[in-house]
This record gives C-alpha cells, sequence and structure tokens, in this order.
C-alpha cells in the first residue's frame, strides 16, 4: 500500500487535518443519521462502472471502531458501485478528529456547494451538527404537535426554505403560524404526511398575514376551518390569474386569507 500523505483543511473557524490513503472497504461505513438514502443513480453507477472515474472518497477516521472504522463524508454512491465490482481498496482523503457534528457540518457542505440536495436532507445534516438555528426551528415545529423531515425520518414538514424564512424573521411568528395550521387544519388519526397544509407558499403567506394585518390567531385560526388548505391555494391562484401578477404565490395566499378572515367577522 502506497505510504499515506497528510495535510491540512482550513474554514474560517477551524482547521481540520486529512490524509491521502487506499482504505479497505470493508473499514468503510456510511452513517444514515447524516448521510442522505441511496437512489436509483446506484444503479447507473453500477452499470457503467469504470474504476478511473470513481476518484477519491472523503472519510472521518473514527479510532474507537474496532473494525470498519471510516464513516463517509462524501461518496457513498460511489462506495456501494465499488462493493459490487469487489473493489479491495478504495482512494480516500482521510479526516482525523473530528466529532460526529463536524462530520455533518462537512458533509452538508460537500453536497449544497457541490450539487443540489433536497432541503430536508440538508435540514438534517445541520441538526446532527448541532445547527442553533436548525436546532430552533426543530424545537418550535415538535412543540407545536409537528414533525420536521429529517427530525429523525422523513416524515413530516418538507418545506424547510419555507421555515426559515418565517424563523428569520421572528421564532415567535413561526410559533403562531404552526399553530394556526394545527388548530384550523388538525390531522386526521392515523396521518403521517402533513402534506398540503404545510406547503411553502402557505406557511409563508399566513406568516405575511400575520404580521401585516395584525390579525388575531384564533380567530383566523376559526376562519380556516371553513376552508381546506387546497382551496386556500384555488382561493390564491384566482387572486393571482385576477391580477396578473408574476409576483411570489405566498403574497397572493395572504391576499386570500384577508377575504377569508373578513367575512362575517364580529
Amino acid at each position: 500500500m502506497p505510504e499515506a500523505t497528510s495535510a491540512a483543511t482550513s474554514t474560517e473557524t477551524q482547521t481540520w487535518p486529512y490524509r491521502l490513503d487506499l482504505i479497505p472497504l470493508g473499514e468503510l461505513f456510511n452513517d444514515e443519521a447524516y448521510q442522505r438514502p441511496l437512489t436509483n443513480f446506484l444503479k447507473r453507477i453500477v452499470a457503467r462502472y469504470d474504476p478511473a472515474m470513481i476518484g477519491t472518497l472523503i472519510v472521518s477516521e473514527r479510532p474507537s471502531r474496532k473494525k470498519a472504522r471510516y464513516a463517509v463524508i462524501d461518496g457513498q454512491t460511489r462506495l456501494e458501485g465499488m462493493r459490487h465490482h469487489d473493489e479491495p481498496v478504495a482512494p480516500c482523503v482521510v479526516y482525523t478528529g473530528l466529532t460526529r457534528e463536524q462530520e455533518a457540518q462537512l458533509f452538508a457542505r460537500f453536497v449544497v456547494e457541490r450539487r443540489g440536495m433536497a432541503t430536508y436532507l440538508r435540514f438534517r445534516s445541520a441538526l446532527v451538527a448541532n445547527d442553533e438555528e436548525a436546532q430552533g426551528i426543530a424545537e418550535i415545529v415538535r412543540t407545536q404537535g409537528f414533525k420536521v423531515a429529517g427530525d429523525g425520518d422523513a416524515i413530516g414538514i418538507k418545506s424547510i426554505a419555507a421555515l426559515e424564512w418565517v424563523y428569520r424573521r421572528d421564532p415567535d411568528l413561526l410559533h403562531t403560524v404552526l399553530f394556526v395550521i394545527g388548530d384550523a387544519w388538525p390531522m386526521a388519526n392515523g396521518d403521517t404526511d402533513p402534506g398540503e397544509r404545510t406547503r411553502g407558499e402557505i406557511l409563508k403567506g399566513i406568516a405575511r398575514f400575520l404580521r401585516e394585518q395584525d390579525a388575531d390567531p384564533d380567530k383566523l385560526a376559526k376562519r380556516l376551518k371553513s376552508v381546506t388548505p387546497a382551496q386556500l391555494r384555488h382561493r390564491a391562484n384566482a387572486l393571482r390569474e385576477g391580477s396578473g401578477s408574476s409576483g411570489s404565490f405566498d403574497r397572493h395566499v395572504r391576499d386570500a386569507l384577508l377575504g377569508i378572515y373578513t367575512r362575517g367577522r364580529s
């Protein structure tokens, strides 16, 4: 085996040492706490396998583990392709001394900066990395009786960008928005997917309405019981088409809410 070489990579806050090495495949594993699930792209990797295109995997050495002691941060699909073709070793950039949280931070940076990624999968890695904002959002979501996708499983609110948008304006506003949704449209027994009621445009539309109209959350929830989330979106779409505006759809949700809120107001 070639002699390993060592170096280090730096961020604004820390320096993480690494080395280049060839690692037996039996010593590599995927940490599902922050890794995203394998996709059908694996079939393409296996069918068109070319050792020259594997490149290097990014891994973190965990000396406490007896055998499979290198957690794969970037390259799990390529690793599985190598397993299918009985490769003995994988070329790796091996980081040392990382905590699990730091592994998750590095994973998130790789997938966000190098290729697209579902926001709820990015959010899951942020939770494992103990990101302050992600933890704050997840706590509010749980307090209001919801789940956020990536919070231990794939069930829950997947409109992460909308949750972040509301939270960054006011964490208390996110509490209120989720209260209104939960009170107006409670989930039926056995339901696991929030679906329509927590679409991004509805989360942001309710947030806009509450901020701009200084509305009573209890009264808004009561009014919303008369419509379904799909009907609210239908009304918002009618307003958008009628106005000829191409602005963000959540603004039209806000306008639709005004009509529902003021109808028959006592």
